[in-house]
């Protein structure tokens, strides 16, 4: 039997377990989330010069990934890869942490730079998109940008709420969104720009019964990303182009900045940041003090101190005066 044009299937548990999955995300759709209108089918998205040339290369993802950090260096750096279930790795990727700001992050297939996602400050001055103003200061703005520094994809994130996001493409139409699931409060649901569902994402990891209700994931208080398992729906057939395996990358690294959010905010890092301003603010101190003291050497050479001889007794003598010096004559007194 089929249902909303997806069709049942008849063998394995997960499977019918994924269908049931598939019906709680209709339900989701037929109430928009914050309102936002159904939009126009966006421009497709071209290769940038630095694809086409083989520079940057593409990145093709199978239906199901999952994100996990494998190493931090000395506290100052995290590193991780997108892998698949059976540990095949697709990509790896590195942030630095003891940045003020958010620090970019780098995704390599290898030894080869794909993409980066960087934080934005200044939209109008940085991207240029009008679409994307904040007057409000409600979102945190990351630009995925090639290995040029072209920028690809815009993702807008809620300060207050990381779950709720959206996605424009280069020209600032919005491609996609996420929100919080319905039966499954610890998923995140991706929805094209005709809220038709894409995919959905779990940590850290998608739960094999979906009709169990859970708590949403607490913030984590260490400085550990939590792992999460990414999975694309095809089955309601969207037309977006992020379905493409060569595009799928854009909704993970919304998902991966989804993930260090919950660290970036954690106590640790926030010690972290403490000692980094401290030691900035030390070595800032320290380097005016050298400079100071070099610009005082370098004027004593041309203006040094001028010594004086009265410093020492001895080389005073008892009429005052010092020795080796003569005696001054006064001027005559005119006779009256």
């Amino acid at each position: 039997s089929s249902h909303f044009g997806f069709r049942c299937p008849r063998a394995p548990l997960r499977e019918m377990k994924r269908w049931i999955l598939g019906l709680l995300l209709v339900r989701v759709v037929a109430r928009p989330f914050d309102d936002s209108p159904v939009g126009e089918t966006p421009t497709k998205q071209p290769a940038t010069q630095g694809q086409v040339e083989q520079e940057c290369g593409y990145l093709r993802l199978p239906v199901e990934v999952d994100l996990a950090e494998k190493a931090a260096t000395f506290g100052v750096s995290r590193a991780g890869v997108w892998e698949s279930s059976d540990g095949a790795t697709f990509l790896s990727w590195s942030q630095g942490s003891l940045a003020w700001n958010r620090p970019p992050v780098v995704f390599y297939e290898g030894s080869r730079l794909l993409y980066k996602a960087i934080s934005v400050l200044d939209v109008d001055r940085e991207l240029g998109m009008k679409a994307l103003r904040d007057s409000e200061d409600t979102f945190d703005v990351i630009a995925f940008k090639d290995c040029r520094d072209v920028v690809m994809y815009v993702l807008r994130m809620r300060k207050d709420d990381p779950d709720v996001a959206e996605i424009y493409n280069a020209l600032g139409q919005r491609v996609a969104r996420s929100a919080h699931g319905d039966h499954v409060p610890d998923q995140i649901y991706f929805y094209d720009e005709r809220e038709v569902p894409m995919a959905y994402a779990q940590s850290p990891m998608i739960t094999g019964d979906v009709l169990e209700i859970k708590e949403v994931q607490a913030r984590r208080e260490d400085d550990t990303m939590a792992p999460w398992q990414m999975r694309f729906v095809e089955e309601f057939r969207s037309n977006s182009s992020l379905l493409r395996t060569e595009n799928r990358w854009v909704l993970m690294a919304a998902v991966q900045e989804r993930a260090l959010r919950d660290v970036s905010t954690t106590g640790e890092v926030l010690r972290r940041r403490f000692w980094l301003l401290a030691f900035c603010a030390i070595a800032a101190i320290a380097l005016l003090l050298l400079v100071s003291a070099a610009f005082q050497a370098v004027f004593r050479l041309a203006y040094p101190l001028e010594r004086s001889l009265h410093q020492n007794p001895f080389f005073i003598k008892d009429d005052g005066g010092p020795y080796g010096t003569f005696p001054v004559k006064s001027d005559p007194q005119p006779v009256p």
